[in-house]
């Protein structure tokens, strides 16, 4: 199946993403093409007169065409900003105009192969969505705040889940796409956090090849065997991303411009030695065209006493007459490191020499690759001869425990269950977070019905890894979730722990949220409640918040429902502006019905409020935009006062009676209504529901529709929609956040 890849850049950024595609065509044997947009013209002029067979070029102009949300983030951001903004348009139109495409890779323009990307490809297989860790050193731990994905390679299938992520990426990005933290958004990057959470389909690329960067690369060990292949603790580099690597001029170059990501003398000969020839052979042919091309390879001023940077020998009198304080370290016959302790100092390393015969005579090489001989010559019907291999690797490496889980699966398959379960059992032992063993382990333990101890096996996991979403569901299925239904009203499930003030049935259990919530710390799975936070008081919600939080599972998840203050002003505004500008009597009617839900529940003094008067007209202005707003509950509350033919006349307002006429029952009734939990006491938007759940000490905050939930299997409990798909109220903002 030919292959299909996607990039983008600007001149500043060309001669490191011609590296990119001819590293591609390098190791790519599959038939392939790239499809690159370029950012400006010149980028197209250039790449036009290079033509490359396989490169097809997209005009910025073709994807940003009558596309209004683009246009608008195009005048609210920096350049940068926007061209991160661009990132999932660009990968969902290229998609969208392109049917015969099954599936698109998209690679940042800073990407260099250093092998085949058949490892990508195949981890990729059936899954709709595959992204990848920064799978940061724990020196760089701190980073993760920034995204613990990141969006250098990125696989999508053209199907509909992929797309669902594809469209819901580009609607955050064309909404908030900025270089700075905020509300647990950065750029284009943290978005990526939700992928696994929210959506279907999506995996994490494993192969630790894929995806070294200056954020993880001094926690690994490069070598180089005699074909001048690079390996990365016994696996094949795959890629490397070139993340700040900055050039002062064409032949100096600072490796990152920053200084808390360090260096061995390994790293910059086996990566970026390489990587520096082929931009100065891309230069001269660049220049080649066009003399006096010189788009992002001069930045003097970077230099500095902290910043190690590596030069070409030919500069070398130069740097010396400059009279830098650096540590001049030679690292080939070409080039030098000028070094500062940004480098470490590293053992003695050499390349590998090792050999070890197996079936097909050849020599050895790291033991992945044997596995993936082993596990071929399985999928061949060779058991023994995969048997045999796998011993080999656990002869030499018995800390290989990726052999010992194919041999469990091996045992199992054969029926050897004693057996199975001591390779499964070392390969767990060897390494209890890797995914692969984790459900393996899991799925045998339940098979001998040893279910405490697979459930013991799945927390452990995701206490480490709460979003893995694979592990949980299947925790899920093994052990019932405890679900609580908060203030549920009528809207429940017989699935899940139903409270309200009063029960309305057997499955309701009634209960006065105030008095907390009679759960123990630490033993529910999901909270809910819809329509609750804006009927306590202000300085109440956090108190009934942290609770939620207090009987949470880490890992846990809360969703809040509530009355979208913000979508009511805005919609107050609208009408009011159509009201004055249009002297139109719709416009009127629906102007009086948005005054009413933006202030009628929380200024009313007997149930219904100037709501159920307006309800109660016949016919009622402005129906269907009513109706449109508030959902099937509102309807069916109309339905019920004409069928039973309810007068029409206005309640009198108690507050009217009791200051024209002083009356303490008339008081003490008007102090009971405001007490009762019809009121509103506070209303809430985007923003401070958000604050209030980060306050309390929640994560992972995200808005969500109705029918979308990180809840498993939310849609089938219809809470916040019907059977038919329709939102019980449409006048909501829904919000869900974890518990880490």
């Amino acid at each position: 199946m030919k292959r299909y890849y996607c990039t983008y850049f600007d001149r500043n950024y060309l001669i490191k993403a011609i590296a990119l595609i001819e590293s591609i065509a390098r190791h790519e044997k599959n038939s392939f093409e790239i499809f690159v947009v370029c950012l400006d013209e010149f980028t197209r002029i250039m790449l036009n007169k290079l033509n490359y067979p396989f490169v097809n070029l997209i005009p910025l102009h073709e994807i940003e065409s009558r596309d209004q949300a683009l246009i608008e983030a195009r005048g609210n951001r920096s350049v940068v900003e926007y061209y991160w903004t661009l990132t999932p348009t660009i990968i969902l139109r290229i998609l969208e105009y392109n049917p015969h495409i099954e599936a698109l890779t998209y690679l940042d323009a800073d990407l260099f192969f250093y092998s085949s990307p058949d490892p990508i490809w195949q981890e990729f297989g059936e899954n709709s969505v595959m992204i990848h860790e920064h799978r940061f050193s724990p020196e760089q731990k701190q980073l993760e705040v920034y995204g613990k994905y990141n969006v250098g390679l990125l696989c999508f299938k053209k199907d509909n889940r992929a797309k669902n992520v594809l469209r819901w990426w580009r609607e955050q990005c064309n909404e908030w796409c900025y270089a700075r933290l905020e509300n647990g958004r950065y750029a284009d990057q943290l978005y990526l956090n939700q992928f696994p959470i929210q959506f279907q389909g999506v995996s994490v690329l494993q192969h630790i090849g894929a995806g070294v960067g200056p954020w993880n690369h001094i926690q690994y060990r490069f070598t180089k065997d005699r074909t001048h292949r690079v390996w990365i603790n016994d696996h094949p580099l795959v890629f490397y991303h070139f993340h700040s690597f900055t050039f002062v001029q064409p032949e100096i170059i600072v490796p990152s411009k920053y200084v808390t990501n360090p260096f061995t003398m390994d790293i910059l000969s086996y990566c970026f030695i390489p990587y520096a020839n082929q931009l100065l052979n891309n230069i001269r042919n660049i220049q080649t065209i066009h003399p006096d091309f010189s788009c992002g390879l001069f930045n003097e001023k970077i230099i500095n006493k902290q910043r190690m940077f590596i030069a070409r020998k030919s500069v070398r009198q130069a740097i010396n007459q400059a009279n830098v304080p650096h540590q001049l370290i030679e690292i080939d016959a070409q080039w030098d490191c000028y070094a500062t302790p940004q480098l470490r100092q590293q053992s003695s390393t050499t390349a590998y020499q090792e050999t070890l015969p197996i079936p097909t005579g050849k020599k050895q090489t790291p033991p992945d690759l044997i596995l993936d001989q082993a596990e071929y010559a399985l999928q061949k019907g060779n058991t023994p001869i995969a048997i045999h291999m796998l011993m080999k690797i656990i002869q030499k490496w018995p800390d290989y425990y990726l052999a010992y889980n194919d041999l469990a699966i091996i045992h199992w398959k054969s029926d050897d269950k004693k057996q199975a379960f001591q390779y499964i059992k070392k390969a767990y032992e060897l390494n209890p977070f890797d995914v692969k063993v984790v459900k393996n382990i899991g799925n045998i333990l339940i098979n001998l019905q040893e279910t405490q101890t697979a459930q013991n096996i799945f927390s452990h996991y995701l206490e480490r890894f709460p979003a893995d979403l694979t592990i949980r569901d299947m925790l899920y299925r093994l052990v019932n979730p405890v679900m609580l239904n908060l203030g549920c009203g009528k809207s429940y499930h017989s699935d899940w722990i139903n409270m309200d003030i009063k029960s309305s049935g057997s499955d309701v259990i009634a209960h006065n949220l105030f008095h907390g919530i009679p759960y123990a710390d630490h033993s529910v799975d999901v909270v809910y409640h819809s329509h609750v936070l804006e009927h306590m008081p202000k300085q109440f919600a956090p108190v009934f918040i942290q609770e939620c939080f207090r009987v949470l599972k880490k890992g846990g998840i809360i969703r809040v429902v509530v009355p979208d203050l913000e979508q009511i002003v805005r919609e107050y505004i609208k009408n009011l502006e159509q009201a004055l500008n249009d002297d139109d009597e719709q416009a009127g009617n629906q102007y009086e019905w948005i005054m009413l839900e933006l202030y009628d529940q929380t200024v009313r003094n007997q149930s219904g409020g100037a709501m159920l008067d307006y309800w109660k007209q016949n016919p009622m202005p402005a129906e269907t935009y009513i109706f449109d707003r508030c959902g099937r509950e509102a309807m069916d509350a109309v339905m019920l006062l004409r069928k039973h033919n309810v007068p029409q006349t206005p309640s009198q307002d108690l507050l009217v009676q009791a200051m024209t006429k002083p009356n303490e029952q008339i008081l003490l009734q008007m102090a009971k209504f405001r007490i009762s939990g019809e009121v509103h006491h506070w209303m809430y938007d985007r923003y401070s529901l958000r604050c209030l759940l980060k306050n309390v000490g929640f994560s992972d905050i995200q808005v969500c529709r109705a029918d979308q939930s990180n809840i498993a299997n939310f849609n089938s409990y219809f809470i916040d929609t019907d059977q038919s798909g329709k939102t019980h109220k449409p006048d909501s903002l829904f919000m869900e956040a974890r518990k880490f």
